[in-house]
């Protein structure tokens, strides 16, 4: 049987720019067990919908950490 879902929502003050977002999309794209990123820009949040038997919020926060930006606070759910 399939896992559900989980949503995970990130804070990311410097995120800003287009360049940004981009960056934070690539950094997730195909990464096993995240199945969609909505980001809103001017809200600087990054919401993920992922299963949570193959990665963990904590797994998509050291992603987006990976592109130079930090996340500020996450929560489950939705925002």
């Amino acid at each position: 049987m399939a896992s559900t879902l989980d949503l995970v929502s990130f804070n990311v003050p410097g995120m800003t720019q287009d360049s940004d977002r981009s960056a934070v999309y690539s950094s997730l794209d195909g990464v096993p067990g995240i199945e969609e990123v909505v980001i809103n820009l001017p809200a600087r949040l990054v919401q993920v919908k992922y299963d949570p038997e193959e990665v963990s919020p904590e797994e998509i926060k050291a992603l987006i950490e990976s592109t130079g930006l930090m996340v500020q606070r996450y929560s489950n759910g939705y925002r």
